[in-house]
């Protein structure tokens, strides 16, 4: 699961992101975006996480990440701050070839879903 976080305002606009992989393909399982103050965002973060039980959680080491990292730690769950070396536009870029190539699901279709 990837949580990316964006400080704007006294709100974090944050985009939570869990993925499923199977056979080396990436299945997008569910979205949760929105601006959020910080306890709502935790609490969103943990039930998005109960939810979809990831193995591991990422999170942006930017704004409030690593107080995130903390808190679902501390609820027992898995998560790792991510330090990101580049800008989301580079990112994103990178990794544009996965989805080009076929390795990236973002409908139901799949191993998890009901089509």
């Amino acid at each position: 699961m990837l949580l990316d976080l964006v400080r704007a305002t006294a709100q974090a606009r944050a985009t939570h992101v869990p993925w499923f992989v199977h056979e080396k393909k990436f299945y997008l399982i569910d979205v949760l975006r929105g601006r959020f103050d910080y306890p709502t965002l935790r609490s969103r973060a943990i039930a998005h996480a109960q939810a979809h039980k990831p193995h591991k959680t990422l999170i942006e080491d930017a704004c409030v990440g690593m107080a995130l990292v903390s808190e679902l730690k501390c609820s027992g769950l898995t998560a790792i701050a991510v330090k990101q070396e580049q800008s989301k536009i580079i990112r994103m870029s990178i990794e544009s070839a996965k989805f080009e190539a076929g390795f990236c699901v973002t409908s139901n279709a799949g191993p998890h879903g009901d089509a």
